[in-house]
């Protein structure tokens, strides 16, 4: 998709009165940069998060920088040469200047998230209910739906730390499983 057929897809949307959240894969860099400074300019209160994923692709920190929200993966981190999930964000946080939240994941080893604002910090360890990996295909999307879910639809209700809970408690149901199926069991947990 180019910036101008993004810009031609969003906007209807400027009739809309609700919150907008706009969340961007870093795919396209260049293209996606270009959507995001269209967003800042013509939808200035809406929220933006990026996923900076693939480890080498030029332009993710950039992305970064430009972002609201931020999922960071553990292969990137690393071919950064960052050693830990904490590693990441701390280093991270000094590189983003708009950024309010930073989270990421490390696979077995769970997944951290960081307010750079605050500085408040939660590590959570990998949830997997005791069945072990099965598929990990998508678990970093699902990752990121369960944390996006609590930041919209939760952000009053839950705190920071059950966000991130929640978030790795649901790309944990989809690790332990081929697919995606019935993996919404997660609000049915008590603690949600």
């Amino acid at each position: 998709m180019t910036h101008v057929e993004f810009a031609t897809a969003v906007e209807p949307l400027r009739a809309v009165t609700d919150r907008l959240w706009f969340h961007f894969e870093g795919r396209a860099p260049n293209v996606t940069l270009e959507c995001i400074r269209y967003i800042r300019e013509h939808f200035p209160e809406a929220e933006i998060s990026v996923e900076v994923e693939k480890p080498g692709r030029a332009g993710l920190q950039e992305l970064a920088d430009a972002a609201d929200v931020v999922f960071y993966s553990k292969g990137w981190a690393q071919n950064n040469g960052y050693t830990s999930a904490e590693d990441c964000l701390r280093n991270q946080s000094l590189k983003t200047s708009r950024a309010s939240l930073l989270c990421c994941t490390w696979g077995h080893d769970g997944a951290a998230a960081l307010e750079p604002r605050t500085g408040n910090f939660a590590h959570v360890p990998a949830h997997t209910e005791g069945l072990g990996v099965t598929d990990t295909i998508g678990a970093g999307d699902t990752f990121n739906a369960g944390l996006l879910y609590g930041l919209i639809y939760r952000g009053r209700d839950w705190d920071f730390r059950k966000r991130l809970e929640f978030a790795n408690l649901i790309a944990g149901l989809k690790v332990t499983q081929e697919g995606f199926a019935n993996i919404q069991r997660a609000l049915d947990s008590p603690s949600y």
